[in-house]
């Protein structure tokens, strides 16, 4: 089909195969909230165990007031030196697809109050996830500590803001799937030298994931995304 989902709608998944009974499922494509302003101060912290230094992201968006909101920030750095985002509509160029031209090899953390009621600042190691509940219909500039491996990147590649509206359904996936994974140890500092990044903790506790599938397991959900260039405040640092 030629036709694409649109922001503001409703969407409803259904299949149906003889001799079983039908699986359904529901969702909305949200509106794009664009990010305000989102700037970087290079090399806030040292941490001399590990020999690394941490930078300080801010990122303001301001929530459209009267209706429920879900956000998602990734921090990323790009292996591109062509232009990627129109500036005027906040979003990438046709041609551009965001998993391919970025990589976010990272640790980040974060003690914004917003993110940290949220309880999955240490699960979410490499994304923010939260609701609006507490800055509905206000600004609110974020802000989050992240460790790049400058060694292998460096600065000298775009560093960008990615920011989700999500789904009500897409926002509850992505805290249980994180979540899951952090209790099995794969995002887990230890394992961060783990063959391949990847660990497992066999004394795990059991996470439900989300689903929204009814008759069925599994998730059918949207977002509407935005991307900010992050101005580095102190290049010379």
């Amino acid at each position: 089909s030629d036709s694409k989902p649109k922001a503001g709608n409703n969407y409803e998944l259904k299949v149906i195969v003889d001799s079983y009974p039908a699986v359904t499922a529901q969702t909305n494509i949200p509106y794009r909230t664009c990010i305000d302003t989102a700037t970087v101060l290079k090399s806030t912290r040292y941490d001399a165990n590990a020999g690394e230094w941490w930078h300080t992201f801010e990122v303001q968006l301001t929530d459209v007031p009267n209706e429920k909101n879900w956000y998602q920030l990734d921090f990323n750095i790009s292996h591109s030196t062509n232009r990627l985002i129109n500036n005027e509509t906040c979003s990438f160029l046709p041609n551009i697809i965001d998993s391919t031209v970025f990589q976010n090899t990272y640790k980040l953390t974060s003690s914004d109050p917003i993110i940290v009621s949220e309880g999955t600042v240490e699960a979410h190691e490499k994304t923010l996830v939260f609701s609006d509940s507490q800055f509905e219909g206000d600004t609110h500039v974020f802000q989050a500590e992240i460790s790049f491996f400058e060694n292998i990147y460096g600065w000298n590649l775009s560093t960008f803001v990615l920011s989700r509206n999500l789904s009500e359904e897409a926002y509850h996936y992505v805290k249980s799937i994180a979540t899951h994974k952090y209790e099995q140890g794969t995002l887990k500092e230890l394992d961060w030298f783990a063959p391949n990044g990847v660990g497992f903790n066999i004394e795990s506790s059991p996470v439900s994931l989300y689903s929204n599938i009814v008759g069925g397991v599994g998730i059918f959900a949207g977002y509407n995304l935005s991307v900010k260039e992050v101005h580095i405040l102190n290049p010379s640092k």
